[in-house]
Protein backbone atom coordinates (compact mmCIF):
# COMPACT_ATOMS: atom_id res chain seq x y z
CA UNK A 1 0.00 0.00 0.00
CA UNK A 2 1.35 3.22 -1.40
CA UNK A 3 1.71 5.80 2.00
CA UNK A 4 -0.16 8.99 0.74
CA UNK A 5 2.79 11.16 2.64
CA UNK A 6 4.94 9.81 0.28
CA UNK A 7 5.28 10.40 -3.89
CA UNK A 8 7.78 7.78 -4.92
CA UNK A 9 7.86 4.19 -4.49
CA UNK A 10 10.32 1.26 -5.30
CA UNK A 11 11.34 -2.32 -4.50
CA UNK A 12 14.35 -2.36 -1.92
CA UNK A 13 16.24 -4.48 0.04
CA UNK A 14 16.21 -3.66 3.58
CA UNK A 15 18.64 -4.13 6.37
CA UNK A 16 17.96 -2.87 9.76
CA UNK A 17 20.58 -3.53 12.68
CA UNK A 18 19.36 -1.38 15.83
CA UNK A 19 21.33 -1.44 18.87
CA UNK A 20 20.56 -0.07 22.23
CA UNK A 21 22.56 -0.62 25.27
CA UNK A 22 22.60 -4.69 25.67
CA UNK A 23 19.40 -5.44 23.70
CA UNK A 24 20.39 -5.39 19.78
CA UNK A 25 17.64 -6.26 17.14
CA UNK A 26 18.32 -6.83 13.69
CA UNK A 27 15.59 -7.39 10.09
CA UNK A 28 16.86 -8.52 6.80
CA UNK A 29 14.25 -8.81 3.94
CA UNK A 30 14.55 -8.47 0.47
CA UNK A 31 11.15 -7.95 -0.52
CA UNK A 32 10.93 -4.63 0.94
CA UNK A 33 9.24 -0.96 -0.52
CA UNK A 34 11.22 2.27 -0.41
CA UNK A 35 9.44 5.60 -0.26
CA UNK A 36 10.86 8.85 -1.59
CA UNK A 37 9.25 12.07 -0.41
CA UNK A 38 9.96 15.46 -1.33
CA UNK A 39 8.57 18.53 0.34
CA UNK A 40 5.82 20.58 -1.89
CA UNK A 41 7.69 23.74 -1.75
CA UNK A 42 11.93 24.70 -1.27
CA UNK A 43 12.98 24.59 2.15
CA UNK A 44 14.10 27.90 3.42
CA UNK A 45 17.38 26.73 5.06
CA UNK A 46 20.00 23.94 4.53
CA UNK A 47 19.19 22.44 7.85
CA UNK A 48 15.36 22.24 7.12
CA UNK A 49 14.42 18.54 6.41
CA UNK A 50 14.23 18.37 2.62
CA UNK A 51 13.77 14.96 1.70
CA UNK A 52 12.29 11.81 3.76
CA UNK A 53 13.09 8.09 2.74
CA UNK A 54 10.55 5.49 4.51
CA UNK A 55 12.15 1.66 4.27
CA UNK A 56 8.94 -1.20 5.08
CA UNK A 57 9.14 -5.06 4.90
CA UNK A 58 6.22 -6.97 7.12
CA UNK A 59 8.05 -6.46 9.95
CA UNK A 60 10.18 -3.38 9.93
CA UNK A 61 9.43 0.26 8.86
CA UNK A 62 12.66 2.73 8.97
CA UNK A 63 12.24 6.59 7.72
CA UNK A 64 15.32 8.54 7.96
CA UNK A 65 14.87 12.57 6.93
CA UNK A 66 17.35 14.16 5.52
CA UNK A 67 18.50 17.83 5.56
CA UNK A 68 19.75 19.76 2.13
CA UNK A 69 23.47 19.56 3.26
CA UNK A 70 22.75 16.08 3.47
CA UNK A 71 20.73 15.24 0.47
CA UNK A 72 23.57 17.23 -1.18
CA UNK A 73 26.02 14.58 0.34
CA UNK A 74 23.74 11.99 -0.98
CA UNK A 75 23.64 12.86 -4.58
CA UNK A 76 27.57 13.75 -4.97
CA UNK A 77 27.94 10.63 -3.51
CA UNK A 78 25.55 8.83 -6.07
CA UNK A 79 27.29 10.92 -9.20
CA UNK A 80 30.98 9.46 -8.00
CA UNK A 81 29.72 5.91 -7.59
CA UNK A 82 27.80 6.32 -11.14
CA UNK A 83 31.50 7.49 -12.31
Amino acid sequence: MIDPDFADETDASVAVEIEDGKLSMSDSDRDGDLYIRTPSSKPLSKTMMEMKLKATTDDTTVTVELSAKAVDALADAIYHLRD
